[in-house]
């Protein structure tokens, strides 16, 4: 339907009357109301619907905490037989009930949107609260009257809904049709929020991508420096995942053990790290687990068994220090072979999660799996 198919059906306004010339004021007023009979259904009623309609906009404001609407309507001016444009009302509800309050809030603002009464905000301040309680008649409807003394409870049907909630409802918006000015404020509060959104994915991605990077380069048989490798891990958590946010290196377990790595994650949730050797076998030559292996494995044992002894204190200096999760970082999963890396699966089966072992070769595929989502790839 094009817009011009909208007006097919002339569309009468009652105006008000204003002037000096009382009597020409009251024989236009008797000729208004002898021709609204044919305009109308028996004679239209002084109602919030015929107010609004006769609106050319409405603007939301708020005085003494209370929210009201300016009336921005069209009247005939009687002694010069024009229209005039003036804010003649201001509605608002009678009441200190916050919920009957915020009713008729709904209810002025779904009548005016149905009828394509623009609401505007007073001033760019108050353009977020008008948005809220739009949102909220978009969504949950809003109350009106049923005609026989009680109440029903309505939605707009040719309203966004809770599509307004979706960035992507910008692509179903037809020019040929009213879109509201809170309508427009939302749709812009969803995109700012996508694109920050894509900002950060965008932030991550770049460190992500910089550290995969330096990694390999660390990790190259020729220039392999441990030192110089657990320096880079401990100024790239990133490596481990997007929700670690810090690591704290050589944080001590009482007097008894000292971590090479607490890993802080985004909700404060902090997990252990033991770093050994990239050089360093994960298996002999019989298949067994290594030495090197072993022992990093028991650290990491210890250090959960010190920590379930010992809560209270050490969540002195980290509070969020809980049933951790430990991690070995040790050789490189590129010496291994399809039966080892089999092994090493199922030796990471066993400790159900609480004991994770990883290869260098482990940090830099998870990193690139997480760059592969994060692409959407």
């Amino acid at each position: 339907m094009s817009r011009k198919d909208k007006w097919t059906t002339t569309k009468y306004l009652l105006t008000f009357l204003s002037g000096d010339d009382e009597s020409w004021r009251n024989q236009l007023s008797d000729r208004q109301a002898e021709a609204s009979k044919e305009a109308y259904t028996g004679n239209p009623e002084f109602s919030h619907w015929w107010v609004l309609g006769a609106c050319k906009e409405l603007i939301f404001d708020v005085r003494d905490g209370k929210p009201y609407f300016h009336a921005i309507m069209y009247s005939l001016d009687a002694d010069k037989l024009c229209i005039k444009l003036e804010s003649l009302f201001e509605i608002f509800e009678d009441s200190n009930d916050l919920n009957e309050i915020d009713e008729f809030v709904r209810q002025t603002l779904a009548l005016s949107y149905a009828q394509e009464i623009p609401v505007y905000p007073n001033t760019e301040e108050l353009g977020n609260l008008l948005a809220s309680y739009h949102k909220k008649m978009l969504i949950d409807g809003f109350t009106t009257s049923d005609g026989n003394g009680g109440k029903s409870r309505l939605k707009l049907s040719g309203g966004p809904g809770k599509n307004i909630s979706d960035p992507a409802y910008i692509k179903k918006i037809n020019a040929t049709e009213y879109v509201a000015p809170s309508d427009i404020a939302l749709i812009k509060g969803e995109i700012e929020r996508e694109f920050d959104r894509v900002e950060n994915t965008r932030i991550i991605l770049t460190s992500l991508r910089a550290a995969i990077d330096g990694l390999e380069h660390l990790l190259e048989p020729k220039l392999r420096n441990e030192n110089e490798i657990q320096e880079f891990l401990t100024q790239n958590p990133i490596l481990f995942g997007v929700e670690y946010v810090r690591i704290i290196p050589k944080h001590q377990l009482g007097a008894e053990f000292e971590m090479d790595y607490a890993l802080e994650r985004q909700s404060g949730i902090i997990d252990m790290v033991e770093i050994e050797s990239s050089n360093l076998p994960l298996f002999n030559k019989k298949g067994d687990a290594s030495q090197y292996l072993v022992h990093a494995e028991q650290q990491i044992m210890d250090w959960i068994s010190w920590i379930e002894k010992n809560n209270p204190y050490a969540r002195e200096s980290l509070p969020n220090l809980m049933s951790p999760i430990g991690y070995v970082v040790i050789g490189r999963g590129s010496n291994l072979d399809a039966n080892l890396k089999l092994k090493l699966n199922r030796r990471n089966l066993i400790f159900r999660g609480q004991l994770i072992i990883m290869t260098y070769d482990d940090l830099l595929t998870r990193a690139n799996v997480l760059i592969r989502r994060l692409e959407g790839t």
